[in-house]
Parts: C-alpha cells; sequence; structure tokens
C-alpha cells in the first residue's frame, strides 16, 4: 500500500514538473512584447527596459574570447545593440558573423554613476597592484591611461545628464536563429 502511494506519488511529482516547465516555455515566446529591427529597437529602448522583445539585425562581430556577446547594427552602421548571452546559450556561433539573426531576450539597462566609475577605478587599481612593478609593461600604463581618459570624458557626461547618469543597454539573449534576407530588396520594400 505504501509502496503504491509512493509511486503514485512520484508519477505526479513528474507530470506536474513536466507540465509547469511546459507553461514557462509557453510564456518565453508569448510574452514579447514587440517585434523590432535594431533601429526601432533603438529609438524606444529606454521604454522596453526588462522586457520580452524579439529583434532583426546584422551580426557585425562576435566575440572571439567565449563567444557570449555579439553586436547587431542598425541601417546606420555605427547605431548598434550589444546582445550577451542568457543562461541557455552556452556561446554564439562565430559563424553568424555577417548574417541577419533574429534574437529573443529582455533588455537590460546598466546605469553608469560615478560610484560605478569609482569601482571601475579601484578595480584597475587592484590589477595593477597585483602585478607588481616588475609586472607593469608600458603598454599596461599606456591602456590604463586611455581608460583613466574615458572614465574622465564619462564623468563629464555624467555630470552633464538630465538625470545623474548614464544608461548603456543591451540584451540578455534567451534564443536566436539566422533568418534569410532577400537579395534584391530596395529601400521601398523596406518602408
Amino acid at each position: 500500500m505504501i509502496k503504491n502511494a509512493l509511486m503514485i506519488l512520484a508519477v505526479s511529482t513528474l507530470l506536474f514538473s513536466c507540465e509547469n516547465k511546459e507553461k514557462k516555455d509557453v510564456a518565453k515566446t508569448n510574452d514579447i512584447v514587440e517585434t523590432l529591427t535594431v533601429d526601432e529597437l533603438l529609438i524606444n529602448i529606454d521604454s522596453l527596459v526588462d522586457k520580452n522583445i524579439e529583434v532583426t539585425g546584422l551580426v557585425s562581430h562576435v566575440c572571439k574570447h567565449g563567444g557570449k556577446r555579439l553586436v547587431l547594427v542598425a541601417e546606420n552602421p555605427e547605431k548598434n545593440i550589444h546582445v550577451n548571452a542568457g543562461e541557455e546559450i552556452t556561446e554564439f556561433n562565430k559563424n553568424i558573423e555577417g548574417n541577419t539573426i533574429k534574437a529573443i531576450g529582455v533588455v537590460k539597462e546598466l546605469k553608469i554613476t560615478n560610484e560605478y566609475l569609482d569601482n571601475m577605478i579601484a578595480e584597475m587599481k587592484e590589477h595593477k597592484d597585483a602585478d607588481g612593478e616588475e609586472g607593469v609593461r608600458e603598454e599596461d600604463n599606456d591602456h590604463h591611461s586611455t581608460e583613466m581618459e574615458k572614465i574622465n570624458k564619462l564623468r563629464e557626461e555624467i555630470k552633464n545628464s538630465k538625470n545623474g547618469y548614464l544608461s548603456e543597454y543591451s540584451i540578455l539573449c534567451n534564443s536566436y536563429k539566422t533568418v534569410e534576407v532577400e537579395a534584391n530588396k530596395t529601400e521601398t520594400d523596406s518602408l
């Protein structure tokens, strides 16, 4: 009798856990707020923070060190969005560079404040101190100077910002796939 009760409990637990997983997976795809191009995303990105989106764009770069990041470019290649691999993605396929993809994920915002920059400086100092004077090369000093110049420029931008911080947006990607793009598409086709 006890064996039968334990067997029923085990089977029902298995069934309910599978059913819940299936519902979670459906929720991921059904919770997509909008399907956008990179240009459309960048126009309204501040209103999409922490929301699920699907974005289509050209992959201009896949990180060679681990494949955990890529860059999607807009029509104007100077405008882009960084995409970071989520838990379900071990790494982005490096062969997708130069291809158009659809990425599904959550828009994330990093608020760059003076405190954030102070922490960056502390980490740089710790790294430099860990290397010791013997381990410091001239190019390390040049890199440190360049980084400090960037930090000082960011501090000036923060000072002039209306919010007291700068926002850096990215997408935490749950899934992606390459898409075919029409070879003979004209400008009027995209309107």
